[in-house]
């Protein structure tokens, strides 16, 4: 937001500073610098600070005392002005604009316009000019014009422009307001919290509209104005102003505005937008000849309707669904739009050059409906910024005065509904959470009272907590927090002293995130690439590793391939494998930690998808993936301190759990870990060859092996034991035993069995074989496990390792069913 600091002092009352506020006619470079310092500290980040010159050091006033046609020349003329020269001075001029006794502005010989543009002595068409008429766009007071600047019969001839017209040098900040500071749209706003850090007090300069807000008020009343739909407005304040109209001081507004970065349009809008910019509070002309019935009204939008703004586009408005409000529009009183409220006009009842009646309007609307309406549209303007982030519902009658002030007139009709008194909120201050929150233990009851009441906030200190009333034009500040944050920004926040951190726990990583780092390093010591795959795919990509449960979609995907959450890490992988395999990168040893979502309900918070993260290893071999994949498993089961038998053989396709889905991968090649609950929670084996042979054929011969995790469920499975073994000085043995077994014997179960009947001599029990032949008589397969037997106290004997024999396939054959092979 830009700041013309000269518009800035008009509400600062600054006594006690006067002497130091200029440097002869422009502003001193300590007061603009005090101004600057304190702003940056109120939290109204100043990005810039521009001197604007006005460029006007040799324009002056000169009355047209003559106009003559110019022998062979169409397009200019010869004029004859008096200024603050002896003699009427010549000028050739090709705008059609004025008359003889028209006051214009004279640029005279060397004088530099706004943008450099130095004039010097010329002669057309045998003609000598000396100067130049100027344009408003010009001498830098508009835009755009057409023709020359007429000015005002009052001004005296020969008077230097500046002066006459009360404009000088300026001092412009661009200012950073943020989003929850409503109030700090406006210059009045800015001026209001700036004024007691700089020692001085705010003056509001708007005078009272006459009779409005009185007992008996002295205008009519338009009828039909009504707010329809009271959830997009809490308050309707609408005048109707005859024409025609005058603009006070025309040249400052204009100015003024131009600095602010908006052009001047017609007296009317100009005055519109000028007090706009003075209070934060938009409001809207409407020609209130082409207003059907002389009224207009707010109502929310119906599907389908439409309106072409003023920027003439023609616009279709959406009604409201179940749960949210629709767009909101101002109609005329035949119930037709005229216009998209709180964002633009329309085009149908825009104010021109014929307009002899206009209707202004003034709201206070919706502020969600209203950004709602505006992101929809694409449609951004100063008014919908102001509106979205609240405007002040009490202050439409000032508003309403001011504009009429500027234009020198008064309305002959005003009509006020809604809620016409609004109420300021009451908030309990507690000191003592005032001084906890600051860490500022002298703060008192009169401290608090004398930071919040310049700001427009009310105090009662009669009690503890503190009664304060917030004003109307503070939406922002809704609770005790907001309050607290007023009087920290006004006590100073470089006066509050720092307080360091001494928590012994601050940078401290959780588990799972050292787990994590150390998960990436043990990945990367054995050769593997971690990848970061899209986690957007199509119901496709999911169907091709089994997956078929619909996933979570979108609501604005980007394309029809990318609209949908991953359920797995395994599609994304699959693209990254054939993106290197087509490029001959052939190695393929990725790894991946990512989020997967699925839509069954999460497990922690209701009400929400279930998001989990995965981890996934993709390896290629040219023979057999499944053993290389085998070893990483055993890795892995070891990196987390999982046993090793909790790793088996999976018959047929990984069923849905609370920790997601899974993909299929090669039937007979395929293993899981599952949970206590016997719910799967790792998956891994080779590719299935129908997946991934018509993706990789034209590059690649290779197999490929596949594991996934969910990260969490497998770090609740780990089993730290930080107790020491005793270490025994004799050589251990190794037995070897191989079982025949049913098929739904596991191998894990085999694995208990074993270690429980050996005892403690086995310090380990590993399986390292399984076999299956119809040639077995006793069983389905033959699983062989590896004992490690060991004696603190001397070798391990021929007697300890039959013992061990004996005690295990007596077990197992009651407990599984098994035989020991070498005792059929």
């Amino acid at each position: 937001m830009r700041v013309p600091l000269s518009w800035l002092i008009e509400f600062l009352d600054l006594k006690s500073r006067r002497n130091d506020i200029f440097d002869g006619v422009e502003f001193s470079e300590s007061f603009v610098r005090d101004v600057t310092d304190a702003l940056n500290d109120l939290g109204m980040v100043v990005e810039g600070v521009e001197t604007v010159t006005t460029g006007l050091k040799n324009v002056v006033v000169a009355q047209v005392q003559q106009i003559e046609e110019i022998e062979g020349a169409d397009h200019i003329r010869k004029i004859m002005v008096s200024c603050d020269e002896p003699e009427p001075v010549s000028v050739v001029c090709g705008a059609y604009n004025f008359s003889v006794g028209d006051k214009v502005p004279f640029a005279k010989v060397g004088a530099v316009l706004p943008g450099g543009f130095e004039i010097a002595r010329r002669k057309m068409k045998g003609v000598v000019s000396n100067g130049m008429l100027c344009s408003a766009k010009e001498v830098g007071l508009a835009e755009d014009s057409d023709g020359l600047m007429i000015l005002p019969e009052a001004l005296e001839t020969g008077a230097s422009l500046e002066e006459a017209l009360g404009i000088f040098d300026d001092v412009v900040f661009d200012l950073a307001i943020e989003a929850n500071r409503p109030d700090a749209n406006c210059i009045a706003g800015v001026a209001r919290d700036l004024a007691p850090r700089l020692g001085g007090k705010f003056v509001d300069p708007a005078r009272v509209l006459g009779g409005l807000g009185k007992e008996e008020d002295t205008f009519s009343t338009i009828k039909d104005c009504a707010i329809v739909d009271r959830e997009a407005a809490s308050r309707l304040t609408v005048a109707i102003i005859e024409q025609p109209v005058s603009l006070k001081d025309a040249a400052v507004v204009r100015r003024r505005l131009y600095l602010c970065g908006m052009r001047s349009v017609s007296d009317i809008v100009d005055a519109s937008n000028y007090v706009m910019i003075e209070y934060g509070f938009p409001s809207h002309p409407y020609d209130y000849d082409k207003l059907d019935g002389g009224a207009i009204r707010i109502r929310q939008a119906r599907d389908g309707e439409v309106v072409q703004t003023l920027d003439g586009t023609v616009r279709t408005l959406k009604g409201g669904q179940e749960g949210t409000f629709g767009d909101v529009v101002i109609t005329d009183a035949s119930d037709s739009v005229v216009g998209v409220a709180g964002v633009m006009g329309g085009k149908e009842t825009e104010i021109g050059p014929g307009t002899s009646k206009v209707l202004i309007e003034l709201a206070a609307f919706n502020r969600a409906a209203i950004a709602r309406t505006s992101k929809r549209l694409n449609l951004r303007s100063e008014a919908s910024m102001r509106f979205e982030r609240g405007v002040d519902p009490a202050a439409t009658k000032k508003v309403l005065a001011r504009i009429c002030d500027l234009l020198s007139v008064e309305p002959t009709a005003v009509t006020d509904v809604g809620d016409t008194d609004p109420a300021m909120r009451s908030i309990d201050l507690r000191v003592n959470k005032v001084r906890s929150l600051l860490g500022v233990s002298d703060l008192d009851k009169a401290d608090i009272s004398r930071l919040l009441e310049p700001i427009g906030f009310e105090v009662d200190t009669t009690g503890d907590p503190l009664k304060v009333k917030v004003p109307t034009f503070r939406p922002d500040c809704d609770s005790e927090i907001d309050v607290i944050e007023e009087v920290a920004r006004h006590y100073g926040y470089s006066n509050i002293k720092k307080t360091e951190l001494r928590s012994p726990y601050v940078g401290r990583l959780t588990e799972q995130q050292r787990l994590v780092r150390q998960l990436r390093l043990f990945f990367r010591d054995r050769g593997l690439n971690e990848t970061l795959t899209s986690s957007l795919l199509s119901r496709k990509d999911h169907e091709a590793v089994g997956i078929l449960a619909d996933p979570l979609f979108v609501a604005n995907p980007l394309s029809k391939d990318e609209l949908a959450l991953r359920m797995s890490l395994l599609p994304g992988h699959l693209k990254a494998m054939v993106h290197n395999l087509s490029r001959r990168n052939y190695d393929i040893s990725f790894f991946e930690l990512g989020r997967v979502v699925s839509k069954e309900g999460s497990q922690r918070y209701e009400g929400l998808p279930n998001e989990r993260v995965r981890v996934g290893v993709l390896l290629s071999d040219p023979t057999d993936a499944a053993a290389r994949t085998a070893e990483m498993i055993s890795l892995l089961l070891q990196f987390f301190s999982i046993d090793q038998v909790a790793f088996e053989g999976l018959v047929g396709d990984p069923s849905p759990s609370r920790y997601g889905y899974f993909p299929r991968l090669h039937r007979g090649r395929t293993g899981a870990v599952r949970d206590e609950n016997g719910e799967i929670v790792l998956v891994a084996g080779e590719l299935s060859p129908n997946v991934v042979s018509e993706m990789i054929r034209p590059f690649s011969k290779d197999r490929f092996g596949w594991i996934e995790f969910d990260l969490e469920a497998v770090m609740a499975m780990s089993v730290q034991d930080d107790k020491a073994e005793p270490y025994s000085s004799f050589t251990s043995t190794d037995l070897d035993l191989a079982f025949e077994l049913p098929e739904g014997v596991g191998a894990s179960q085999l694995v208990r069995v074993v270690q429980d009947a050996a005892g403690e001599i086995a310090k380990s029990v590993r399986i390292f074989d399984v076999f299956r032949s119809e040639k077995l008589s006793h069983g389905d397969k033959s699983i062989a496990v590896r004992l490690r037997l060991e004696n603190l106290e001397h070798a391990v004997s021929e007697v300890e390792v039959q013992s061990v024999i004996d005690s295990t396939s007596k077990a197992v054959a009651k407990s599984l069913g098994g035989v020991l092979r070498e005792q059929r």
